[in-house]
């Protein structure tokens, strides 16, 4: 069975908001001011105004629409032999997860970590760390995955689960209440 946890805290939720307002205001003004070109462009008084305001109003939709593509795409999923994230869709400095995967049966070390870096190691410029669930596999190779905007019962969820399968699967045990009270203190991290 394939599990996916979403980034839905209170902070995430409230910014979701706010950007579907924008998103939804911003296409209804468009979509009024092209109706007002059309009218004006078939009685012959054309208003280039309009036209730069709705052209506007479109460009600004659709980063709107991008800023909420950035909370739907990059959960964590867990498979039934790996953990996995896609990677969200930023582009350049900005891109904070990529693509990785880690199979269960090559887990040794579990722990949180808060870190002024990319899921990469490389550093990112961010006013806060954000915490990273950091997997170690047998050669000592390092997997990060972001548990920036996701909610207190999502993380202890996504741990409980992790802890369940690398028990079944392994038998790698580590304790989950631990790694939870390290997420804690990494959201409140300012260094």
């Amino acid at each position: 069975m394939v599990r996916r946890f979403f980034r839905f805290s209170i902070d995430s939720v409230i910014l979701q908001i706010i950007t579907l307002l924008f998103v939804f205001t911003g296409l209804y003004f468009a979509i009024l001011t092209t109706r007002e070109i059309i009218n004006d462009f078939i009685q012959g008084d054309f208003k280039t105004i309009l036209l730069f305001i709705s052209i506007v109003y479109y460009l600004g939709s659709m980063l709107f629409v991008y800023v909420e593509l950035t909370f739907l795409i990059g959960n964590i999923c867990l498979d039934v032999e790996k953990i996995c994230v896609c990677g969200d869709i930023r582009y350049g400095r900005e891109k904070l997860q990529y693509p990785t995967s880690i199979n269960y049966v090559d887990i040794v070390n579990v722990e949180i970590v808060p870190l002024k870096k990319n899921s990469k190691g490389q550093s990112a410029l961010l006013p806060r760390p954000i915490p990273y669930l950091v997997i170690t596999n047998k050669k000592g190779k390092k997997f990060r995955f972001g548990l920036h905007f996701m909610s207190k019962k999502s993380v202890k969820s996504v741990l409980n689960e992790l802890s369940k399968k690398t028990e079944v699967i392994k038998g790698f045990q580590f304790d989950s209440a631990k790694l939870f009270n390290d997420f804690l203190n990494a959201r409140l991290a300012v260094k």
